[in-house]
Order: structure tokens, then C-alpha cells, then sequence
């Protein structure tokens, strides 16, 4: 009885190293992609700040509702990014800055929609294949050994 409670402990253990390898594992792609995120919002940052900017330079009268908006969601880069987190992640529907942007006009209203689409179905599906690929790598380590071995095999063979 004592023996397979110490063999059921082994294997726990095992697993929980399996959890932490594929958790360490997802770490660092999780760092990378949030440092691929931060580049990807300021870079639509600066081109949303200055659109507005130049909007709010060029109209003498506004609604002061809009002008609040403007400066609310897009005053400066860190608020146009915080704004545009918020609308890829779900923090805030995408349609509330969608009409602040439409204002500027059609090439502001086109670059948001790419925005959108892009963050949606490149950037996020990319990020989480990478994650998910490297983590079920690390799960089943002795599947990729076994893999490579038979890589290696086969070009034994051919030669």
C-alpha cells in the first residue's frame, strides 16, 4: 500500500514538472508578444494622435462633446493606446472609438478597420499558435526526442 502511494506521488510530481516546464515555456513567448504588442499599439498610436491632432488644429468649431472624445480616447499616445488595447482585447467596445476615428475621415476610418482586422485575426492567431505549439512541445518532450531520432534515421538512410 505504501508503495503505490509513493508511486502515485512520483507521478504527480511529474506531471506538476510538466506544468512548469509548459508554463515556463509560455512565458517567454508571452513576454516576446507582449513587446510585439506594445510596438504594434504605439505604432497606430502615432498615426491616430497625429490625425487628430491635425483635426483639432484645422476645425475652428467643434462640438465640445467630440473635442472631449477626442482628447478622452486619443490625447496622447499612452491614452491612444490604452484605447486601442481596449478595443482588440474587449475592454471597451471597438464601435465607441470607431466613431470617434470615423471624424477624421475615410483614411482614418480604412486604418482602423485594418487595425482591427489585423490585431484580430493575424496578430492574435499567430500569438496564440506560438504559444500553444511550444507549450504541447514541452508536454510531451520524449515525443519530440523520439521524432528527432527518427529524423535522424532517415537521413542515415538515404545516404
Amino acid at each position: 500500500s505504501r508503495v503505490l502511494r509513493t508511486f502515485s506521488a512520483l507521478r504527480m510530481v511529474k506531471d506538476v514538472k510538466i506544468m512548469v516546464d509548459a508554463l515556463t515555456g509560455s512565458f517567454v513567448i508571452f513576454v516576446f508578444g507582449c513587446l510585439l504588442l506594445a510596438m504594434f499599439l504605439s505604432v497606430f498610436s502615432i498615426f491616430f494622435v497625429q490625425g487628430m491632432t491635425t483635426f483639432l488644429e484645422a476645425e475652428a468649431s467643434i462640438d465640445p462633446m467630440i473635442r472631449a472624445s477626442i482628447i478622452e480616447d486619443f490625447g496622447s499616445v499612452a491614452t491612444s493606446m490604452r484605447s486601442l488595447f481596449m478595443s482588440v482585447t474587449g475592454g471597451d467596445d471597438w464601435s465607441r472609438f470607431y466613431t470617434t476615428v470615423k471624424i477624421l475621415g475615410p483614411v482614418y476610418d480604412y486604418l482602423y478597420l485594418f487595425f482591427m482586422a489585423f490585431a484580430l485575426i493575424a496578430f492574435c492567431n499567430v500569438i496564440r499558435r506560438n504559444s500553444l505549439s511550444g507549450s504541447s512541445q514541452r508536454r510531451h518532450p520524449e515525443q519530440t526526442a523520439q521524432s528527432c531520432k527518427d529524423i535522424i534515421v532517415r537521413v542515415g538512410a538515404l545516404r
